[in-house]
């Protein structure tokens, strides 16, 4: 008797259908191991396409040929109330219309908060310290990161460039309480030459060297100390306690 060899992927076993042959690659398999390709062709639903395969030859469906059904929009909303954002971001010293109020003689108000009339690319340092009976008539300013007392390092020459202190001479004003403060800003840098990071201002008696006579911790508001950014105390921001 003659038996003939069974193709490499089909078998003899009757139960497991007919011989048929893969449309796609040309061998024969069981017609159990067969199945019809199946894929999105322009709807939602993955459709018979007709072909033919082995289990070789299958493919995945193509997820991204899925028609994507958009929801019909929702109903509009009536008489709503939205809130007005814009001044809520803003402080008390926005109008309305966007204008700023200041004094009848055209200067900022010295507020605690920011003045919206300040460039948004600045930061905006504030300090209060304690300089008990002293003398703010020549004064010069420097700013550290760390507390100065206890081994903190300047951080004026990388800011602006420059070691030498901020004068601060005619900038500070005295109060009825005997707190000077600074009436007008005072600009530290226009354009910051490095990211930093400034937690205490200090006053000495000299540009350069010499010992401290007082400091106090900084707060930065605004913009944060990067490349190019604008770095002063805003007016007010800067309080020196004489008492």
């Amino acid at each position: 008797m003659t038996y003939y060899r069974a193709p490499k992927y089909a078998s003899r076993d009757a139960t497991r259908g007919a011989w048929v042959t893969c449309d796609v690659c040309g061998f024969i398999w069981s017609m159990c191991d067969m199945s019809f390709q199946y894929d999105f062709l322009g709807g939602s639903t993955p459709v018979s396409t007709h072909v033919l395969k082995c289990p070789k030859c299958i493919n995945d469906l193509r997820w991204q040929a899925k028609l994507i059904i958009i929801p019909p929009d929702p109903p509009p909303l009536f008489n709503t109330r939205p809130e007005t954002y814009t001044i809520d971001e803003t402080n008390f010293l926005t109008t309305q219309d966007g204008d700023i109020i200041d004094t009848e003689s055209g200067k900022s108000y010295i507020t605690s908060v920011a003045n919206p009339a300040d460039d948004a690319n600045t930061a905006l340092l504030s300090c209060s310290m304690s300089y008990p009976s002293g003398s703010v008539a020549a004064l010069f300013l420097d700013l550290f990161v760390g507390n100065p007392a206890s081994g903190g390092v300047s951080i004026l020459n990388a800011i602006t460039g420059s070691s030498t202190r901020i004068d601060l001479t005619g900038l500070l004003g005295t109060l009825d309480t005997n707190i000077a403060v600074n009436p007008s800003p005072i600009v530290i840098t226009s354009s910051a030459e490095i990211i930093s990071n400034v937690q205490y201002a200090a006053v000495y008696a000299a540009s350069s060297g010499g010992s401290i006579l007082a400091n106090g911790p900084v707060s930065v508001a605004g913009q944060s100390i990067v490349q190019g950014a604008a770095v002063r105390f805003a007016g007010g921001a800067l309080s020196i306690d004489l008492n």
